[in-house]
């Protein structure tokens, strides 16, 4: 009796290749499934697809990848294969600038059509040096900025198209098992989204509720009360008697800030030790970082440098680091000193140094509120050192090197893909 073939693959993954049109996303793809590269170039019409298997630490991925077209006519065709995504490759042509300008509408198209998909940027055609107007550092810089990893690549040479999809896979083969994890080990579902925002379809250009959106993880022993700041913040309640958080939770708050709608994502981790490996996931991406110990508990505070350590190996280098010491209604029982706290946050390289009480509301909406102003005091000066950029360029038929600031800037005024523009609240 027959049964069939045995499946010759652990997981299947859906990989998505997206960027202007031109950029070379046909070549990458021809280059890793079929070893070939053509120098004759044809548009892409609408989306095609092809499949590779490949083994990432010692499993086999099979992998549909979809070559989706660049230009604007198809982009209503194209919207549609996010569906089922797990990983996005964002290609940009290093010789064109107005590539790399529309990147961020790309990267804003990924957020409003898919939910925790795993992401990577793409400079190709590295190999044309002379060509070259998009310089790597800055390339480098705004993927830092993005919290995403970057690659240049060149379909022609065969440079790090192999290493990239591979890092892509992996990626997506790391955040499954985080999640089968997670789920394998809670009696319910820990992340509680909105239950408006999961009802409401996801559309590009859908942004108009909010000009900036951030994200804040918040980590610390088990105990420290990290999730009652969260929820004193964003509920406006003490919960009394909170459990240990199990793997990871999430909450969301709009802000109004000095005029500008930020929605804050605020990321609550488990401080037990048997919930690391998840929780160390959840550093990627992160606009700010918030480190909280209990005043009255010596040893979360102890404790502290192994979490720095932790934020070092995971978090982008350049994040907002906030520290935080909780419970300071508990005066009677204080073990830690406010000027140790400060002593320490200012040696150790923190932005910021608070004492909250959930409790007694101490602090609490002016913690996150300074959080939202800091990162926002930063993508705005991005925006003035283009200003001046710009008031200082060379004449437009010059070739023009695009720096990151140019770009955080420029994008605000790239249209969207209906072809308004981005709403500016």
């Amino acid at each position: 009796m027959s049964f069939g073939n045995p499946r010759d693959y652990d997981h299947l993954f859906k990989l998505l290749i997206i960027g202007d049109s031109g950029v070379g996303k046909s070549s990458l793809l021809l280059r890793f499934a079929d070893q070939t590269f053509s120098a004759n170039y044809i548009t892409t019409i609408g989306v095609d697809f092809k499949i590779r298997t490949i083994t990432v630490d010692g499993e086999r991925v099979k992998l549909q990848i979809w070559d989706t077209a660049g230009q604007e006519r198809f982009r209503t065709i194209t919207s549609t294969y996010y569906r089922g995504t797990h990983g996005v490759i964002v290609v940009f042509d290093v010789t064109s600038g107005e590539s790399f300008v529309n990147v961020k509408r790309w990267l804003h198209e990924i957020d409003q059509n898919c939910e925790n998909v795993q992401r990577v940027l793409v400079g190709n055609k590295c190999d044309e040096k002379e060509r070259r107007v998009v310089l790597e550092h800055d390339a480098y810089r705004f993927a830092e900025q993005t919290n995403v990893k970057y690659f240049e690549t060149s379909a022609k040479e065969n440079v790090n198209v192999e290493d990239m999809f591979n890092c892509i896979t992996r990626l997506v083969l790391q955040a499954k098992n985080s999640q089968q994890w997670q789920e394998a080990n809670s009696k319910s579902a820990n992340i509680r989204l909105d239950k408006a925002s999961l009802k409401r379809k996801r559309k590009c250009c859908s942004m108009e509720d909010y000009k900036y959106l951030f994200k804040v993880v918040l980590i610390g022993n088990a105990g420290v009360g990290k999730t009652c700041l969260v929820r004193k913040f964003t509920q406006g309640v003490f919960p009394p008697g909170q459990t240990a958080t199990i793997g990871v939770d999430f909450m969301i708050k709009t802000l109004l800030v000095d005029g500008d709608k930020v929605k804050l994502q605020i990321w609550d981790t488990a401080g037990q030790e048997r919930f690391r490996s998840i929780t160390q996931s959840y550093y990627r991406s992160a606009h700010a970082i918030i480190l909280v110990y209990d005043v009255a508990c010596q040893p979360t505070f102890d404790r502290l440098p192994e979490w720095i350590v932790e934020m070092e190996q995971y978090a982008n280098q350049k994040i907002l680091k906030i520290l935080v010491g909780n419970k300071s209604d508990k005066e009677e029982e204080r073990e830690i000193p406010t000027t140790i706290g400060q002593e320490f946050a200012e040696r150790n390289g923190f932005d910021y140094f608070l004492e909250t009480s959930a409790l007694r509301s101490t602090n609490v909406e002016q913690l996150f509120f300074e959080v939202a102003g800091r990162l926002i005091r930063e993508m705005k000066s991005n925006d003035a050192k283009f200003n001046e950029y710009f008031r200082r360029q060379r004449h437009p038929d010059e070739v023009e090197s695009f720096s990151l600031s140019n770009l955080l800037t420029r994008v605000q005024n790239v249209p969207c893909c209906n072809g308004s523009r981005p709403n500016a609240t």
